[in-house]
């Protein structure tokens, strides 16, 4: 994605409720789920069963804050799957796939991610949300630094996805 300033890439949000949306190159997927903390039992909203959240969701995304000056957000669907004998989750938004771990109560919280679109920054993105029977809302802060250590803002987006 694109901001208003000619070839700055900018993470455009999905979430993705949370919501963030496509960034040039995205498609990074993690390798190793998050590991089950003590405390969080698998997910299980009662009397839904364990594929209760997965599926696809239309995301609306929606810049909340912005320490970064102007960010483009969009709109994009997101793919939520989960391991049916753990509390790991998985969101896929804009191409990109975040892997994290729901709690008993719905609510789920994804590593930080951290991407490189090769134009001098790197953005780490962190989101948590919750789940409900047909929608989930979630909280995306992506923190950008520039790669060399100096330049650092951060922006907020909400993405509300329903089925």
């Amino acid at each position: 994605m694109h901001s208003a300033q000619a070839g700055q890439p900018l993470f455009m949000v999905f979430a993705a409720a949370i919501a963030l949306a496509t960034i040039p190159g995205c498609g990074v997927s993690s390798r190793s789920p998050v590991a089950a903390r003590p405390g969080i039992a698998p997910a299980s909203p009662a009397g839904r069963g364990v594929a209760a959240f997965t599926g696809p969701y239309q995301t609306d995304v929606t810049l909340i804050d912005s320490g970064c000056g102007a960010v483009a957000v969009a709109n994009n669907e997101t793919v939520v799957a989960r391991h049916p004998a753990s509390n790991v989750v998985t969101l896929r938004h804009a191409g990109t796939t975040y892997v994290g771990a729901i709690a008993s109560d719905s609510t789920f919280t994804m590593k930080p991610l951290v991407l490189d679109f090769a134009d001098g920054f790197k953005y780490t993105i962190a989101i948590s949300g919750k789940f409900k029977p047909e929608s989930f809302s979630a909280v995306a802060v992506v923190d950008r630094a520039s790669a060399q250590g100096g330049d650092k803002c951060r922006y907020s987006v909400r993405w509300a996805g329903v089925r």
